[in-house]
């Protein structure tokens, strides 16, 4: 019983932070040429100074159909590019697989959480792991 209450506490907590990431390092963009999914990046310009900025990773949907767009495969109007189509299910699985992307976000092999790549100390613990554990110091 007490290993169940263990694991639903870890499932929480990683949901939590997935949830976090999610919220703190992803965003949806839209503008008139579509929708666009952007991920925040970290780095450091000095040892106390981290510097983000947001990169477009990824456009999604279609735009709308039109006879014409099916008969010339182009962009021909300015009308074509508003309303872009995009799926709820399009929208979690572009999320999911940014999340999965090692090249921004990588799991602590000690905390076992998700955190964005310019949070980590090496390829195996984050900053808080390294601070608590390793003797960094940030």
């Amino acid at each position: 019983m007490l290993g169940t209450a263990r694991g639903n506490n870890e499932t929480r907590d990683m949901l939590k932070n997935i949830n976090e990431i999610k919220r703190d390092h992803i965003r949806l963009h839209t503008n008139e040429l579509g929708i666009w999914l952007n991920v925040r990046e970290i780095n450091w310009v000095g040892p106390h100074e981290p510097v983000s900025y947001w990169t477009t990773v990824k456009r999604l949907g279609q735009p709308p159909a039109t006879e014409e767009r099916v008969e010339h495969s182009i962009i021909t109007t300015p009308d074509d590019l508003t309303n872009w189509v995009v799926s709820p299910q399009e929208i979690e699985k572009a999320i999911d697989q940014l999340l999965a992307n090692r090249r921004y976000f990588q799991i602590c092999g000690r905390c076992r959480r998700l955190h964005p790549v310019g949070h980590m100390h090496d390829d195996f613990a984050c900053q808080s792991c390294a601070e608590k554990n390793l003797g960094m110091v940030y």
